[in-house]
């Protein structure tokens, strides 16, 4: 399990100069993504990474400055920013990486003996509950009549609702580099 206190960073440190007498620690390291997908290369490099070099799928990297790569255990990595939040996921068992958004939910839906007793979803802020909201079960169920009781149009109907709630707010709350 991850200890703040005790991290298990990798990568090489460098100390740079930030300006006003003020230093930063960069680090130097690599870890798998898709080198072949132009989008993830592209929103690394927005999120600040100086990319170095390919080799196959292992990208060699300067983190912006106070990033972290840390290892949570055998096959999970995590690239953390300078305020600890996760902003890349890294799987080492499977070779592959995910830049992470900062908004997503989870649609939760209670039954009993087949009938559903509740319709909950939270709506979470770099993987913090930031708002939990639900619906009736008969609201529900008044959906779910309204879509000739196909159960995947009726979650789908809800999906959007929640979607475009979101959207609201924050229109680019899918984009992966939007809003940190």
């Amino acid at each position: 399990m991850f200890d703040k206190k005790n991290p298990c960073v990798l990568g090489k440190p460098e100390v740079v100069y930030v300006g006003d007498n003020m230093y930063g620690t960069k680090y130097e390291t690599k870890f798998y993504g898709n080198t072949l997908d132009g989008r993830f290369i592209d929103n690394l490099e927005l999120l600040g990474f100086m990319i170095y070099k390919f080799y196959f799928n292992l990208i060699y990297v300067k983190l912006p400055i106070e990033w972290k790569h840390i290892r949570l255990d055998k096959h999970t990595e995590i690239i953390i920013d300078a305020l600890g939040r996760k902003r890349i996921i890294i799987d080492t068992e499977k070779k592959t990486s995910q830049i992470l958004t900062r908004y997503s939910y989870v649609l939760n839906i209670l039954r009993t003996n087949s009938a559903v007793v509740h319709v909950e979803w939270t709506v979470f802020d770099a993987g913090n509950a930031l708002v939990t909201d639900s619906i009736s079960p008969e609201l529900y169920e008044t959906i779910l009549q309204g879509c000739g009781y196909n159960e995947n149009v009726a979650i789908a109907h809800v999906v959007d609702v929640i979607e475009e709630g979101i959207a609201l707010d924050f229109p680019y709350w899918k984009d992966e580099i939007a809003y940190w």
